[in-house]
């Protein structure tokens, strides 16, 4: 199954989710798992094991 930012691309899908999350007009954190990229473009950060 794709998700849904395989499908209609990640601007396209991170532009709605901010605009949904402004609406209410209060401050919104994000916060994202570094382990997610991969360990080449993120010396120093990997976990091993």
């Amino acid at each position: 199954m794709m998700s849904e930012i395989d499908l209609r691309g990640w601007q396209v899908v991170m532009d709605e989710v901010l605009a949904e999350a402004k609406e209410n007009g209060k401050p919104m954190f994000i916060s994202f798992d570094i382990a997610a990229i991969d360990p080449a473009f993120t010396a120093g950060t990997a976990t091993t094991g």
